[in-house]
């Protein structure tokens, strides 16, 4: 964090001038506005000359004497000329000033207008030319911060106490007083001033005040970077000067409101500018830089344009503080505040360049230069605002006009900013949006300093925000090879001039040469391999070129991968996905790897594996940054948030359909009373054939954290006897009509003669209704209900056992394996990889969820990813399936040999044509499939024994069993 140096306050080198100039100021604001209330309403027959007049006499000696001012601050010590303005302030207010209030004589109240103006113009060049000499250019930034907020508080002091006082009772005699004190003061605090040598002593002093004002004007005219940085605070002061002609008439024609109003409102103003002033430094964090000021002037115009819409909705009078508390009146406080606070941020950092950018033997005159085209600047603001008015014209007109003017100068400001730093602005812009939009964030960065020599950057395309996401979190670490063809495209040639880019013409050879030339120089190169924004949500083809630099340069790669972008309104995936507004984005950067290619392959061979090896790389990518630590039902809550609650998602053979939110509701009340009399972690069994009443068994146990053992009804009595037993099963939970229909009296009675309690399902729809209460507080609030009792860390619940599978028992009696959380979801997303699961997709769930692909390939994956499930109750029925393929528009589903082997014997062809994708388990089926179906759809093979962490492969079978080691915990 940047420490802000209070000691300056402290510090004579900056206290005395500090307090000098904000005394002066305050004196010249009293005085001023006292003249101006005391000629409105007091003197207004006797005086001879109209207000404005008046106020332009106080502008007049800016004009005439700045550049003698100028000259004379940079010939002789800075401190003496200081005193000697401020006993000459004493001299004009104390006498001066007292004699014209006393005697009421407007014409020596002008005379002292018109000397104050003077003090002022000979005193501007002194107050910031000195601080240079006193302050290390670390601190410039902020001691202008400082004097400039100051000023402003001293200016609306000075107007409160002089329009506050000057017609009470006593207040001429109060005000001379006050003034004479102030000047006093300010005078006494000046002889602490540190001596500030002259660095051009034998400068000449021109005495034809003309030629020295043209001459120190065209002196920063051929000076390009300063005269850029004296508009660009003339043009504050334009915004300044509107405002405090704006305000006035605002409070009167737009909020009906009277003098406490304007003044509130200039409070508002004043503690914006100073606010931004002192903010100023913190964000650029004491560096002497513009690159904040044109967004500064940008903001000004939002703000006004914020303070036009809030008035227009201003219906009732706004006349106290309380008013403001109504939404126009918000609007209106905010605008006023943040056009100061661009304001104060506007003009800091300018002052700052201007003393630092002169040099130490012209800086008075280049600030004398100055403040002579501020004071012509708000001359010209005078001027608009008359010309606006009197072509009838109103507040709202000088307004808008101001704001496009603004506008159009803060694109102006941009050539006193670096192109590089304007980029860095942009970058710094787009990634202050993009955190705040997205939260998105870059976890890695340090991987990018293990890279040794040549390098390859691969990344995922999967949206228009990637490229963006790189320039704003990585800018200028990476190169990007750009189609020659897209890169002629007038929208995108101005997004180049951001990035180095290097244009391609694939169809060329010598495009790739150039590319391999780029990375063996050292930079670092930014490729998609897909080449293309991913369609599916999956990685896409991958082209060898990437592989085939990286072999000839022996260059590293280095992968990295978006993560959330793919749900955004950016990508590829509309109607396939439920894309979000803002879905947060997270940027992965693994550590750098080598493509190792056997040397004995041909060049053929070693480019297709080099480009295997890169999809293989990407696919672990996206399996290691998948979040899998999280439990099933956590799973199912966050699946609900992001596909819309409201989705259908489930369905079966007797027309029921269940959306998220009805899956999440009934699976809360179903796991209260299906896990009665049990504790957590108790093992509970269920023998249910597919259907929504068993998935909602499932979950239910899930959000109780019980572990389901899904029983092999098929297995035989002995079997599931010793599979209860095994598992240590107490309770088992089944249906009585499904008892019925399997014939499986036998197997109930022999686990009820071993003490194993068998209770129905039918028993649920009766004892539902004692749960209402939290079926609603569920259906409005499900991750409430849920999350309000487990409050442990959810990344250690998800390492604990949910679910027991058993093996078939082929090839001896039944194994179980105990599978966590964790488990099961690093098999659902290593499907993912290759599956390109969607909304539009509906997948048949007709293998058992006892089986690995009915549990994870048939429920569990398909619900997480927002596709539709229909379920069926036995694989069994071959005539049937194909038809139920075919009525219900399934597009994906999963089987094993036996049960491909029915479904292409007694299935019409036309039955699957519907279908995408057929999951089979060998290649044999896949030959018999395609004979009997033609290749109407992908037929994929599952195949493997058990999933590991750091394997992107899939690798899913009926067992989750590895003879080298198990997914989850093999029972005994």
């Amino acid at each position: 964090m940047l420490k802000v140096p209070y000691y300056l306050l402290k510090s004579r080198r900056f206290l005395p001038i500090f307090v000098v100039q904000f005394l002066g100021a305050m004196n010249d604001n009293l005085y001023k506005n006292s003249f101006i209330i005391l000629i409105t309403f007091s003197l207004a027959q006797e005086a001879k000359l109209p207000l404005t007049i008046g106020l332009g006499i106080f502008i007049l000696p800016f004009f005439l004497f700045s550049a003698t001012a100028g000259e004379l601050a940079d010939r002789i010590e800075k401190g003496s000329i200081i005193r000697w303005i401020k006993f000459a302030e004493i001299a004009i207010l104390g006498i001066g000033a007292t004699m014209a209030f006393y005697m009421k004589s407007t014409g020596l109240l002008y005379i002292v207008l018109f000397l104050m103006g003077t003090h002022s113009a000979f005193f501007g060049p002194l107050k910031y030319s000195i601080l240079p000499q006193h302050l290390r250019k670390e601190e410039l930034l902020y001691g202008n911060a400082w004097v400039e907020a100051s000023t402003f508080v001293a200016i609306l002091l000075g107007t409160i106490i002089g329009g506050v006082l000057i017609l009470a009772n006593n207040g001429v005699i109060i005000v001379s007083i006050l003034l004479m004190i102030i000047a006093l003061a300010g005078w006494v605090a000046s002889f602490y001033i540190p001596l500030a040598k002259s660095d051009n002593p034998k400068l000449k002093i021109h005495l034809n005040f003309l030629k020295a004002t043209l001459d120190i004007l065209k002196h920063v005219k051929k000076r390009p970077y300063l005269f850029r940085v004296m508009v660009g605070i003339s043009w504050f002061w334009f915004i300044g000067g509107t405002l405090l002609t704006v305000i006035p008439l605002f409070t009167k024609e737009i909020l009906y409101g009277n003098q406490n109003t304007v003044t509130l409102l200039l409070c508002v103003s004043i503690i914006g500018i100073g606010t931004g002033a002192i903010g100023s430094y913190k964000i650029l964090k004491g560096q002497l830089s513009s690159k904040y000021v044109p967004l500064s002037g940008l903001g000004m115009s939002l703000f006004i344009v914020l303070m036009i819409k809030s008035g227009h909705k201003v219906v009732e009078p706004i006349v106290g503080i309380l008013d403001f508390i109504s939404l126009p009146g918000i609007g209106i406080l905010t605008g006023i505040l943040g056009i100061g606070l661009c304001g104060g941020f506007f003009s800091v950092p300018l002052y700052a360049l201007l003393q630092h950018w002169s040099t130490t033997k012209h800086r008075s005159r280049n600030i004398a230069a100055n403040n002579i085209t501020n004071s012509l600047f708000m001359v010209v603001s005078s001027v608009l605002a008359i010309i606006i008015f009197q072509s009838g014209g109103g507040v709202y007109a000088l307004l808008i006009v101001t704001a496009i003017l603004n506008l159009f100068f803060s694109i102006y400001m941009c050539w006193t900013v670096p192109k590089d730093v304007v980029i860095s602005v942009i970058f710094s812009c787009a990634r202050f949006l993009l955190k705040l939009f997205y939260r998105a964030e870059v976890e890695g960065v340090e991987n990018l300093e293990k890279i040794k020599g040549p390098s390859i950057v691969i990344a995922n395309h999967v949206s228009l925000l990637d490229v963006v996401l790189f320039w704003a979190f990585l800018p200028g670490r990476f190169v990007y090879p750009v189609d020659l063809q897209t890169s002629k495209i007038w929208w995108v040639k101005p997004a180049l001039l951001f990035s180095k880019t290097i244009p391609m013409d694939p169809r060329h050879p010598f495009s790739l040469k150039e590319l391999i030339r780029i990375v063996e120089s050292g930079k670092h190169v930014m490729i998609f391999p897909e080449g293309r924004i991913t369609v599916t949500g999956l990685i896409m083809k991958v082209y060898e070129g990437p592989g085939y630099v990286a072999l000839k340069t022996g260059a590293e790669i280095l992968p990295i991968y978006i993560e959330g972008a793919k749900c955004s309104l950016f990508s590829y995936l509309r109607g396939k996905a439920k894309l979000q507004w803002f879905p947060k984005i997270r940027i992965k950067i693994f550590p750098p790897r080598k493509i190792e290619i056997d040397s004995n392959k041909s060049n053929r061979n070693a480019r297709h594996e080099a480009a295997r090896q890169i999809y293989e790389l990407m696919l672990e990518m996206e399996v290691k940054t998948a979040d899998k630590e999280l439990t099933l039902f956590e799973g199912l809550l966050r699946s609900g948030q992001r596909n819309g609650m409201g989705s259908d998602i489930i369905g079966d053979f007797d027309g029921e359909v269940l959306t998220y939110r009805k899956l999440i509701a009934k699976s809360l009340v179903l796991g209260e009373i299906l896990t009665k009399g049990t504790k957590e972690k108790d093992t509970i069994g269920l023998m249910i054939p597919n259907s929504t009443i068993a998935i909602l068994a499932y979950f239910g146990l899930q959000s109780k954290h019980r572990i389901a053992t899904m029983i092999n009804y098929s297995a035989g009595p002995e079997n599931i006897l010793s599979a209860c037993q095994t598992t240590k099963i107490k309770c088992l939970w089944t249906s009585s009509e499904f008892v019925e229909k399997a014939k499986l009296n036998v197997t109930i009675e022999l686990l009820k003669e071993n003490g194993i309690k068998v209770k129905f399902l039918e028993n649920y729809k009766k004892a539902k209704n004692q749960f209402r209460i939290l079926y609603a507080m569920a259906m409005v609030f499900p991750g409430w209900v849920y999350r309000r009792k487990f409050k442990e860390n959810n990344r250690e619940l998800a390492k604990s056992a949910s679910t027991i599978l058993f093996t078939s028992g082929s090839s001896g009696e039944p194994k179980g394996v105990v599978l966590s959380h964790k488990n099961i979801i690093s098999n659902y997303i290593q499907i993912n990889t290759v599956v390109d699961l969607s909304m539009q997709d509906k997948i048949l769930a007709v293998m058992p969820l006892f089986h690995a692909f009915g549990l994870t390939g048939g429920i569990v994956g398909p619900i997480f990813a927002g596709t539709r499930v229909f379920t069926y109750p036995t694989p069994l029925h071959y005539k049937a399936i194909p038809e139920i393929i075919y009525q219900e528009e399934i597009t994906i589903m999963f089987a094993t040999n036996t049960f491909l082997r029915g479904y292409s014997k007694y299935g019409n062809p036309y039955d699957l044509r519907s279908l995408r994708y057929l999951f089979a388990g060998a290649e044999k089926v896949q030959e018999n499939m395609r004979l009997t179906y033609g290749d109407k759809f992908g037929i994929r093979t599952l195949e493997g024994y058990g999933t590991t962490e750091a394997s992107p492969v899939i690798c899913i079978n009926t067992t989750m069993y590895n003879k080298t080691g198990t997914v989850g915990k093999l029972l005994p």
